[in-house]
């Protein structure tokens, strides 16, 4: 295993996170600031949410002991498609 710092502009930073997550190839850790001149940004705009919708899909996955391969169709919802 390797450590990397990867930083990028607001821009693109969502398609760095998301093709890091599809590739399984991504273990984040609080920036520890150890190198002059980065400083850590603010979060991204509903990460706080996605972040509490993430631990809960992977609670009830924990609990009800399924996995990738008992999905029939991968299908993505819209926020307006969810209820809190």
């Amino acid at each position: 295993m390797s450590r990397v710092s990867v930083t990028g502009s607001k821009r693109v930073i969502d398609d760095v996170i998301e093709a890091a997550y599809a590739h399984h190839s991504l273990h984040v850790t609080d920036y520890d600031d150890r190198y002059e001149g980065f400083d850590p940004g603010t979060s991204l705009e509903g990460a706080e949410t996605v972040n509490e919708r993430l631990v809960t899909v992977r609670s009830l996955e924990s609990i009800l002991d399924v996995d990738e391969d008992d999905a029939d169709v991968a299908r993505s919802l819209d926020d307006d498609e969810l209820v809190d």
